[in-house]
């Protein structure tokens, strides 16, 4: 997850505060990359989200689970990346500094929650398809939809709006309590990540169960040929989260070691994170292209 906490912000090589202007090198290497991350998220996510909004058979239920998770993307490319990641001299202005790192926990929670939703609702669909086409459509989508915000920008502002931990006068950068933030990290990464990763395992390890006792009971040509398009279904659902699994889950099992204070150089867990870090981010950027690649259903 984005690392939210204070008391943490060494790992990000951050000075401890600043009231005079922060000058640090600029680094071409960092700003092209994650100019290009921030450029190629907005377009395939734009062009994903143009895509179903402006053609009726895309628009499914899950589907508009997409379109919310393709505004997350882009909003988290325009209002995080750019002027946290792109812009060196982000410290030298207050407001950024107070709300950047909530910002940033902020649309890391919503991508990971719609992710969660998004596996959960096709699972829902092939597991129980006559209970979730009796689900009133415009109302569940709704409902789920707010509720991830509405979870997301609480547990993102929890430590601004409840602790009063943002300063929004100079950068202030260290933390007045750190076992209570280190608390709170460890509360903010299960509740939007491994809980949803861990669901996620759960549900496809039931999904791929009732395909083999479907492919082991039906003998008929036409259901043999049902249980392999199921199959298929699965096998493209398992290929996009997949891949969001293998893109964040590093940074996060990163993020938690470094909570835990389990590495010894500060400098190699700098390192990994920054590694991690570039890694995780780009799955925005990716994720819409694979959809479109591999997920037939979006179709449906």
């Amino acid at each position: 997850m984005a690392l939210n906490s204070t008391s943490n912000n060494s790992v990000l090589g951050l000075n401890n505060s600043s009231n005079n202007p922060i000058l640090p090198p600029v680094n071409l290497f960092r700003i092209l990359y994650w100019s290009s991350i921030s450029l190629v998220t907005v377009v395939t996510n734009l062009t994903l989200l143009l895509l179903i909004l402006y053609h009726d058979k895309f628009k499914t239920c899950c589907n508009h689970f997409s379109m919310s998770l393709c505004v997350a993307d882009i909003l988290f490319a325009t209002i995080y990346i750019l002027p946290r990641w792109v812009n060196p001299y982000w410290q030298n202005w207050p407001f950024f500094c107070a709300l950047l790192p909530s910002i940033g926990l902020f649309f890391v929670s919503i991508i990971n929650l719609h992710q969660c939703t998004i596996h959960l609702d096709r699972c829902f669909r092939f597991v129980s398809p006559i209970k979730y086409q009796k689900l009133s459509f415009k109302n569940y989508v709704v409902i789920v939809v707010v509720a991830i915000w509405i979870i997301s920008f609480v547990a993102a502002f929890f430590p601004i709006m409840f602790l009063g931990t943002g300063n929004f006068t100079h950068c202030v950068l260290t933390s007045r309590d750190p076992e209570m933030d280190r608390n709170y990290l460890i509360a903010v990464n299960c509740i939007v990540f491994f809980i949803p990763i861990l669901i996620i395992v759960v549900t496809y390890f039931q999904v791929f169960l009732i395909i083999n006792t479907r492919k082991a009971s039906n003998s008929s040509s036409l259901s043999s040929i049902m249980v392999k398009k199921n199959l298929k279904v699965a096998k493209q659902m398992l290929v996009v989260t997949g891949t969001f699994i293998l893109f964040w889950f590093p940074f996060c099992a990163v993020v938690f070691v470094i909570i835990f204070n389990l590495f010894r150089s500060p400098v190699i867990w700098y390192r990994v994170l920054t590694i991690t870090q570039h890694i995780a981010f780009a799955n925005p950027a990716i994720s819409p292209i694979l959809i479109v690649i591999y997920n037939r259903t979006l179709y449906d």
